[in-house]
Formats: C-alpha cells, structure tokens, sequence
C-alpha cells in the first residue's frame, strides 16, 4: 500500500512520490499513463492510499556496483496485463521487472540489477496500457 504524496507535471508525463505505508521508503515513479490510454492513473489524489506496482528498468549484472542493488526473486511468473514479468524484492519493497529484461538470470535466487527508472505500472484495478 502507497500513499501519495507529491506530482509533478510536466506537459504530458508525470512523476509522483509514492510512500510505501510498511516500510516508509518514498518511491519517484514515472506516470506516463494518460498518453497512452484515456484509462490511466489520474484519478490519483494526493494523500490518498493505493495498492501499486511499480517496473523497475535498467540492466542485471553478475556483480555488485556502486548503482546496483541485490534482488531477491519472489516469483518468476507474474502476468500483468499480457506482459510476463518477474516480482522481486529489494529490501522489504517489492517490484516488477520485464522478464526478457533479465533471461540471462531466470534461474538465479538473486541477482544486481542497475536500475535507470521506476515506472507506475498498476494502480488498484487499472493495469498501464502498455502492458497490454
């Protein structure tokens, strides 16, 4: 569960601070769901909680680095939408990342993961329309 706590607009895109209501950790995520569908995530209302999922994109790697952080996989068969995704914990938050995005590490427990962006994937009920 998430709480909403800040957006930023920009012309077309969005970003929002979401805090994590268990573990207090605040998230940037991207929100860029009203262009491509007219159901997206603005009904989003600061001070509000939701249940959300949140993509993390960027690369796996085989070995720590100063940006990478250790990902636990909790389920390796996650569909949302139509698109397989991995779950994946990072600290006590928990993540999606596209499956194709890390193959090469399908079998791993865990692995590093070099993460460039945090993008809002569901909100509640409404699923990204990318994912579909």
């Amino acid at each position: 569960m998430y709480e909403l706590i800040e957006i930023a607009t920009t012309d077309v895109t969005r970003f929002l601070k979401l805090k994590n209501i268990e573990s207090e950790i605040i998230e940037e995520c991207f929100d860029d769901s009203a262009v491509v569908s007219d159901k997206n995530f603005n009904f989003m209302k600061i001070n509000q909680r939701y249940q959300c999922k949140i993509k993390l994109f960027g690369k796996a790697v085989r070995e720590k680095t100063e940006n990478s952080a250790i990902c636990k996989v909790i389920n390796r068969e996650i569909i949302i939408g139509k698109k397989p995704m991995v779950e994946v914990q990072i600290n006590n938050n928990y993540y999606y990342i596209a499956k194709k995005t890390i193959k090469d590490f399908l079998n791993d427990k865990s692995f590093y993961f070099c993460c460039t962006r945090k993008d809002l994937i569901q909100v509640d009920d409404v699923i990204h329309a990318d994912l579909f």
